[in-house]
């Protein structure tokens, strides 16, 4: 039995929580023994991992590079090193690259591996030098798109980085969602309304404006097609939450386009949908997509990051360029157009997402690498 010390630095349960709390679900009980640290006793992923009987621990972990945390830095990591020992932990499991100071240090103190996550397409020489990347085991990518950013900082990134996909529990998700008819009529749809869904992050990233923009183009046309966002402002996206709300009241689009907050049960918002938006102008994968696609719908997303590397142009979804709301608009109009259409992406996308990014695929990944770089099975 090998122990997983998995460190978290938030407790958000958002896209990058979600995968490791899914990962620890899925560990083979056997052979791997989760422990999730996480930097608060209450939040979406502390009461989620309890919830889930999975054995989880609090340590601050402030980020590193900010001053107003290292008086207490040393505190975090001597508890941290006490629990390592504690639990003969085996190796550590870094979610995110703010977590990599703090684990590295106790890998080191361990004589263990430590595997760093890295979910975005934002690394620079910066990053990598701040958080000691340079130092992991492994570096873990979502997607070739991610790794590519290595290349110019390591010669020999394809033995430092391995790409593994984000999983989804396909099956869960589903399990979790109401019946078609009940979610569309707990989102007041009416027969003959088409829902268009963008979920996750309101925030600059994720281009919410440039979905407005577009949706503004075709919505007289389309009297029937509605904009829904499902999800909440990060601290610092207040503002731009407030300035979307703004600008769909000043298009005309109050009753048509709406921005609704965050909610756990996302899968109900996916079995009422027709069509998803992920038009990110950065974006390390994309989970949003396949979370969708276990519900047969189809995903217009960006030429950005990894999302090409989830959709196949035509196949699973449509590829636009980022932040391009006219090329947005008839991509659109293309599926609001040709039901038959969208049924056959979306079928095309739920046979992708369950050969290639279900969670026990990933699983099996994450604990093959494990494996190797703790000396086999």
């Amino acid at each position: 039995m090998k122990t997983v010390l998995h460190l978290s630095p938030s407790v958000r349960l958002l896209g990058a929580r979600q995968s490791l709390l899914q990962l620890a679900l899925h560990l083979d009980p056997a052979r791997f023994e989760p422990v999730i640290v996480v930097p608060f006793s209450k939040g979406g992923l502390a009461e989620a991992v309890r919830e889930a009987g999975v054995r989880c621990h609090c340590v601050r972990m402030g980020q590193w590079r900010k001053a107003k945390y290292w008086p207490r830095i040393p505190y975090d990591l001597w508890q941290l090193r006490r629990l390592s020992r504690r639990l003969g932990v085996d190796v550590v499991h870094c979610n995110e690259p703010h977590a990599a100071p703090y684990g590295l240090r106790v890998a080191r103190s361990r004589r263990v591996p430590c595997v760093v996550h890295v979910r975005l397409d934002n690394v620079t020489r910066k990053l990598v030098r701040q958080y000691g990347l340079g130092h992991a085991d492994r570096v873990v990518a979502v997607s070739e798109a991610v790794a590519r950013q290595f290349d110019p900082i390591w010669d020999d990134r394809t033995e430092r980085v391995t790409v593994i996909p984000n999983g989804v529990d396909l099956d869960g998700l589903r399990s979790q969602a109401p019946s078609r008819e009940e979610a569309r009529r707990a989102l007041g749809l009416r027969a003959g309304d088409v829902l268009i869904v963008q979920a996750g992050l309101i925030s600059p990233r994720k281009c919410c404006h440039v979905a407005v923009a577009a949706f503004a183009k075709i919505a007289r046309d389309h009297p029937l097609a509605h904009l829904h966002f499902v999800g909440s402002p990060g601290p610092g996206d207040v503002i731009y939450a407030h300035s979307l709300d703004r600008d769909i009241a000043r298009r005309g689009l109050i009753g048509r386009a709406q921005l609704l907050p965050f909610r756990p049960d996302i899968a109900a918002v996916y079995a009422a949908a027709d069509i998803n938006l992920l038009v990110s102008n950065q974006e390390g994968f994309g989970r949003v997509i396949v979370e969708a696609a276990a519900f047969g719908v189809p995903t217009i997303g960006t030429d950005a990051g990894g999302i090409p590397e989830v959709i196949v142009d035509g196949e699973t979804g449509l590829i636009v360029p980022p932040e391009d709301p006219e090329a947005l608009a008839q991509a659109m109009v293309r599926l609001l157009l040709d039901p038959a259409r969208r049924g056959a992406l979306g079928l095309g996308a739920q046979r992708r997402a369950e050969t290639e990014y279900s969670i026990e695929r990933h699983a099996v990944r994450m604990m093959g690498l494990f494996d190797e770089l703790t000396g086999g099975a």
